[in-house]
């Protein structure tokens, strides 16, 4: 069980490789988003999987986002700072 953070040069690698192999681009876009946010927010992967593109966008526009938490079967705030932000974005621009 991976009880630390990944570290960027793993995060990089991930990316790279779905680069090298996914072929359709809207497939590409969704496993990148997926893995940017898992990274760059400290999600869970369940809380992940069910936003929306309201929520992200809410995300991403205030830096912030009250998520369901599945394991503890409540709600918690979700977080993006300015900085973080901007490194998250590099991946869509």
């Amino acid at each position: 069980v991976l009880r630390r953070p990944i570290e960027k040069e793993h995060f990089d690698f991930v990316l790279n490789k779905l680069k090298e192999l996914e072929t359709d681009p809207h497939v590409l876009f969704n496993k990148i988003l997926l893995n940017a946010l898992l990274y760059y927010t400290g999600m869970r992967l369940n809380e992940v999987l069910i936003l929306k593109k309201t929520n992200i966008l809410e995300l991403i526009d205030k830096g912030k986002l009250y998520a369901y938490c599945k394991k503890s079967k409540d709600y918690r705030w979700i977080y993006m700072q300015r900085t973080t932000k901007d490194k998250f974005l590099t991946h869509f621009g």
